[in-house]
Order: C-alpha cells, then sequence, then structure tokens
C-alpha cells in the first residue's frame, strides 16, 4: 500500500509517484514544505527508479533545462513534479504511479545502478 505522505530523515526524502498527468509527468507526494524543511540552502539529488535518473536543482519552468532533460519543479499543489522536458517521463522511464521518489543529501555517496 502506497504511504500517504512522504518519510523524511536528517538526509533523506522518501516519496511516491501519485499521480502521472496527460503529459506522461510523474506527480509526487512530495510537497514543497517537507522538502524545505530538510533541504533549504543545501545541495540535494532528486532519484527517480535508479541513481541514474536525478534532477539536483528545483527548476521554475520546464525551459529552465534544455529539451531531453530531467528536471523537478513544485506544481500548483506545491507538490514535487518531475518530468523531461520536451518528452514523457512515465513512458521513457516506465515510470507508474506508486513509483519511489528518493531525495539525499548531494554529498551522500550514491550507490552506482542500484534500484533504491
Amino acid at each position: 500500500m502506497m504511504p500517504l505522505r512522504a518519510t523524511i530523515d536528517k538526509d533523506t526524502i522518501i516519496g511516491s509517484i501519485i499521480f502521472i498527468d496527460s503529459y506522461g509527468n510523474a506527480i509526487s507526494n512530495i510537497t514543497r514544505e517537507v522538502f524545505s524543511r530538510v533541504f533549504d540552502n543545501r545541495e540535494f539529488r532528486i532519484l527517480l527508479q535508479s541513481n541514474r535518473n536525478y534532477a539536483d536543482h528545483i527548476s521554475e519552468k520546464y525551459s529552465d533545462v534544455p529539451v531531453g532533460e530531467i528536471l523537478a519543479r513544485f506544481n500548483q499543489l506545491d507538490l514535487l513534479e518531475i518530468a523531461i522536458n520536451g518528452a514523457n517521463i512515465s513512458e521513457l522511464l516506465s515510470i507508474e504511479v506508486e513509483a519511489a521518489v528518493r531525495i539525499d543529501a548531494a554529498n551522500k555517496p550514491a550507490e552506482p545502478n542500484k534500484l533504491f
């Protein structure tokens, strides 16, 4: 069963994809307030599906990153949205509702090719 709220630790937030919109963008259950509480003025990585697929900053709009790049932004509901500029992230990365989203402190070492 998918948790309604993201879980929080000192250096990590673990959430879930709760909705895929009509453009294939993945909407998570991670709120702006929770994100700010853990990562305000800190570097981070937002990981989706594996350590290879990540964003390391929050964009205001899709055009903030080049076409084909992964981006993270807070939508009108202040929920973290993960997308690919000009593409359907859910199809390209096989993202489905209940997929895990993990946000780690950037200085935390990643384990290559390991799913969460």
